[in-house]
């Protein structure tokens, strides 16, 4: 074939089917997950069909001398396919080439390898994020493929070297780069559009994934039809199907009582006024069940009217209960300070009243004299020059201790005092009052030996407490996470969820400083060095879970932090206990945290063990109310076979305690 235009027909022709195959393979392929080596292997042998087809529907131009699409869809296939797919297609494609011979073999096989190799070069560019394909940058790299595959034309042999190159020369190009760079859009959009199709499948996954974790879901109410529509994980909460279909009735009937009042209210609101809402009710699910939700609505309007509300609905039941729970520790924890057998008194720096216990108050017989705010010296005047002495001297820094003082009062009367004065410190490391502790202990002096038994049954006392005390670092803790709160974390546990490895390497970097002996006690540990080197071992299941949440409750700032927690002695034993610990307001205060454990096993054991006795006694009371029916329908019974039998009733009345008529 000499003419040039029937060069360009022929070349269009086989550009045009060639192109077709690579949408069908496009259509087809993206579909497989293209990491797996099977599928880069199945690619490349479909590209190389694809070229030993072009080349049988080449153009020749001179014996020996054929010109095919082969360029285009190699370097697609190094750039799409990968490395494997596209060595393999070149492969192929150069060895049928090799099998048909001819003067231009090795020109076609060098295009073959040429086109094949910037394809692949493009594809690590890709890989690599220095090149992200647009229209401009695929026209581009179509060009250089083919004007670099023209240049092989001069390797021809002289007598046909300048007339094929000016044949081919508009072809190569216009066409090809033409067709490479239509190939490469279309194949560049179903990637694009299968890629957005695995995003937000993904999306849906791990919006699925976090609503069953935080059991939460979405709602939705057609004002006009009455039909309402929720997720899987509302239709859970309400122990339903999700086939099931929901009317706004039906939705009603698990709210009962001022629950059902609230949620009437609100729905009437939302439609009518078009408010929102945000209620806390209680539901009862379908298998009977009682559950706190948390449920949001938002009217949707069209034309100035609300047709539709739009919403969510969470089951908090835990969290309800833990912060029930926990309010009813925090009751007692502050009954236990009011009546703490301890006289303490915290002051500022000019000795005004901060705080006072209730045993202060008692000491000294303040009664309910408020005295917040005012100072030590104006409520005890008699105070002697060397307790202010002791006092200044605590507020530079000092602590100051005294077992035993002797404290003569106006009236002539003579105690004897047991102090200590302590400074304590704000967040700028300064000074700001000191801690008085005063204990009178003129009894105890009358007795120097009694007063030595007090003392040491009061250490025995104290180091044989079964509470147990642990002095913990978590200063780096609170290091990394205000580093990822910085870095643009705001849901910590939906991070902790998604990196696991964070939770265990924050675990690790916690420091444990010192355990009381409670703690060697409980654990079966032999001293404090032998706890600390084997504490991994005492923690049981789900101790991460107990840490994340640990970190979640230092990520929110609260105040305190409580959890029930499995832990496992060192002598083999398994303790179910409550630890908690208060959240330091300021950076420095993480440097010692106190984590008290309060083993509940027995507790635990003894509920156990009421709940199975509270339903013995039930057995036994349902046994004992229905014998009176049973004696009754006996009766009947008789009647009742007597009167078969033609004979009168034995009981006139069964209704009696008789047994006789």
């Amino acid at each position: 074939m000499s003419n040039a235009t029937e060069l360009l027909t022929g070349l269009t022709y086989n550009a045009s089917l060639l192109l077709s195959l690579v949408i069908l393979y496009q259509l087809v392929f993206t579909r497989l997950p293209r990491q797996k080596l099977s599928v880069q292997i199945l690619t490349g042998l479909f590209f190389g069909v694809i070229v030993m087809i072009g080349i049988a529907l080449s153009v020749q131009l001179k014996p020996g001398v054929i010109f095919d699409a082969r360029s285009v869809i190699l370097s697609l296939a190094g750039l799409f396919g990968g490395p494997v797919a596209g060595i393999l297609a070149a492969l192929m494609a150069s060895t049928h080439r090799a099998m048909q011979g001819g003067t231009g073999v090795y020109v076609g096989i060098l295009v073959a390898l040429t086109a094949t190799a910037i394809g692949i070069a493009g594809y690590y560019l890709r890989q690599a994020g220095r090149w992200q394909p647009n229209v401009w940058s695929i026209f581009s790299f179509s060009f250089i493929v083919h004007a670099v595959s023209l240049c092989w034309m001069l390797l021809l042999p002289q007598d046909i070297r300048w007339q094929v190159f000016q044949q081919v020369s508009i072809p190569f190009l216009v066409v090809l780069p033409l067709t490479g760079f239509l190939a490469g859009i279309l194949m560049l959009i179903v990637e694009d559009r299968h890629r957005s199709e695995m995003r937000l499948k993904r999306s849906d996954e791990l919006l699925n994934e976090m609503g069953d974790r935080a059991k939460i879901g979405g709602w939705g109410y057609d004002v006009r039809s009455g039909k309402v529509s929720w997720t899987r994980q509302v239709a859970e909460i309400h122990d339903l199907p999700l086939v099931e279909t929901i009317t706004r009735d039906s939705v009603l009937s698990f709210y009962h009582g001022e629950h059902r009042a609230k949620i009437e209210q609100a729905l009437e609101s939302a439609i009518e006024q078009g408010k929102s809402f945000d209620l806390t009710l209680e539901i009862i699910s379908r298998s009977g069940r009682c559950k706190r939700v948390h449920t949001i609505g938002t009217p949707v309007w069209e034309h100035g009217e609300v047709i539709e509300l739009r919403g969510s609905i969470q089951d908090i039941t835990e969290t309800w209960q833990a912060q029930a729970e926990l309010a009813y520790s925090e009751k007692r924890l502050r009954l236990l300070i009011e009546h703490a057998p301890v006289p303490l008194a915290m002051f500022d720096n000019q000795m005004c009243y901060i705080a006072a216990s209730d045993r202060w108050m008692s000491n000294f017989n303040l009664g309910d004299t408020d005295i917040i705010g005012r100072c030590h010296y104006d409520i005890f005047p008699e105070v002697p020059e060397r307790w202010k002495d002791a006092h200044r001297r605590g507020l530079q820094g000092e602590v100051l201790k005294s077992d035993e003082d002797k404290f003569e009062t106006q009236d002539g009367s003579v105690h004897w005092s047991r102090w200590e004065v302590r400074p304590w410190y704000t967040a700028k490391e300064e000074v700001g009052g000191i801690i008085l502790f005063v204990e009178n202990i003129t009894q105890a002096h009358a007795d120097r030996e009694a007063l030595k038994k007090s003392e040491s049954n009061f250490r025995h006392l104290f180091e044989n407490a079964e509470v147990s005390i642990w002095n913990e670092d978590l200063s780096t803790v609170f290091e990394k996470l205000e580093q990822l709160r910085h870095e643009g974390v705001t849901n910590l546990r939906q991070y902790l969820n998604e990196n696991q490895e964070t939770v265990s390497d924050l675990a690790a970097s916690v420091r444990v400083l010192h355990v009381n002996q409670a703690t060697l006690k409980m654990f079966g540990a032999t001293s404090q060095k032998d706890f600390i080197q084997k504490i991994q071992e005492t923690f049981g299941p789900g101790a991460l879970d107990v840490f994340c949440d640990e970190l979640c409750a230092i990520w929110d700032k609260k105040k305190v932090f409580r959890s029930d927690a499995i832990f496992h002695t060192l002598d083999g034993r398994d303790l179910i206990a409550i630890i908690s610990l208060p959240i330091p307001d300021v950076a420095e205060a993480f440097n010692s945290v106190p984590v008290s454990i309060l083993d509940i096993t027995e507790r635990r054991r003894a509920e156990t063990e009421l709940h199975e006795h509270l339903d013995e006694l039930n057995r036994w009371q349902q046994a004992m109310l229905g014998r009176e029916e049973r004696i009754i329908k006996v009766k009947q019974e008789v009647n009742a076979l007597l009167a078969e039998l033609g004979q009168p009733p034995r009981y006139h009345n069964p209704q009696d305690e008789g047994t006789e008529p």
